[in-house]
């Protein structure tokens, strides 16, 4: 079978209490998952954290935002993660990977029909993220089937992540010493896949699907530990203007009827939610439907009074990470500039 290529967020995702590179969401699961602590790295001159010499810059950054300014569902929520993902979509990557696998694949004789995944959860922008909450609220409910479903009735495949399909297909026929040659031109190993294989493939990893990872994620910024490490120890959230803008989404949430101080409370709330669900299926309907209340407050309440703040001093963190590191002075521009 085919498999995605392992957790991709650091400062986006989907879920209500998800870790993220084994780090908790500390705020804004309105726009996703974002963190704020990570892996030891290094930098150069300003502030640095008590733990690391990672400079701080994010609580010196000042932005200018107007209020009323609209915000378009064509806007990044998250700048700083379409940056650590090199500027491409969850499903381009997929796809790009697919591909490069069954070029691969071919090459080795073999047939390879890349596979389709559906990624119901993407949230790259304010459109994504409004469209999500108001169709699955924090996914807390949505079983993989069914949105592999409502996915398929949009044309957008039928293969879920991880799910045999195309590859499958393939191998129907074969003999068993085929089979074993397939798996073995596929993921270097007759075992099929290793469950421990890294995000990104070291260079002496073999198959097809590892080789094709690599070519696809290898210079990623979301793989630069120093990068990472710089962008966690400055989260948008750290802030003063954006923890102000908090504040106001808590006050909105409270008049919304959701009186949640912050995430931390919300994310606790969806946890409490799936707990009763599991302890007696029969409160699903009313748990599903109180997740959505909280969602659609949540989401309103987010693009309202953090969006504007959060996005500008995200661009202004992007602006001083490329001059601490230079060689992603162009990338970031792409972000920046649009």
């Amino acid at each position: 079978m085919n498999v995605p290529v392992g957790v991709r967020a650091v400062f986006r995702g989907s879920g209500a209490a998800v870790l993220v590179l084994a780090m908790a969401c500390a705020a804004g699961c309105s726009g996703g998952q974002e963190t704020e602590s990570g892996p030891t790295g290094t930098g150069a001159g300003g502030r640095t954290s008590a733990s690391s010499a990672v400079p701080i810059d994010i609580d010196t950054i000042r932005v200018d935002v107007e209020a009323t300014r609209a915000v378009s569902d064509a806007e990044l929520w998250s700048p700083a993660q379409w940056f650590l993902d090199g500027r491409r979509g969850q499903d381009d990557e997929f796809a790009e990977i697919e591909r490069r696998t069954a070029a691969c694949m071919r090459a080795e004789g073999w047939a390879y029909v890349p596979e389709t995944a559906v990624f119901d959860d993407l949230t790259d922008t304010i459109g994504e993220l409004r469209a999500y909450r108001a169709a699955s609220g924090y996914g807390a409910f949505v079983s993989a089937s069914s949105a592999v479903k409502a996915a398929a009735a949009k044309g957008e495949g039928t293969a879920a992540p991880g799910a045999v399909g195309a590859d499958g297909v393939t191998r129907r026929g074969l003999t068993s010493r085929q089979r074993t040659a397939y798996t073995v031109a596929l993921w270097g190993s007759p075992k099929g896949p290793d469950p421990d294989e890294p995000d990104l493939p070291d260079a002496s990893a073999k198959g097809c699907h590892a080789q094709a990872a690599r070519q696809v994620l290898t210079g990623l910024p979301r793989f630069d530990r120093e990068v990472v490490e710089y962008l966690m120890a400055n989260h948008p959230r750290r802030n003063p203007q954006v923890r102000r803008a908090w504040v106001e989404w808590s006050a909105c949430m409270k008049a919304a009827g959701q009186p949640f101080a912050d995430n931390s409370a919300l994310n606790t709330r969806i946890e409490e939610l799936k707990t009763q669900v599991r302890t007696d299926p029969s409160r699903r309907a009313a748990a599903r439907a109180q997740e959505m209340e909280i969602a659609r407050a949540d989401v309103r309440c987010y693009v309202d009074h953090v969006h504007r703040t959060s996005y500008a001093a995200s661009l202004a963190l992007l602006s001083r990470l490329a001059q601490r590191f230079p060689g992603y002075a162009e990338a970031v521009r792409a972000v920046v500039e649009g």
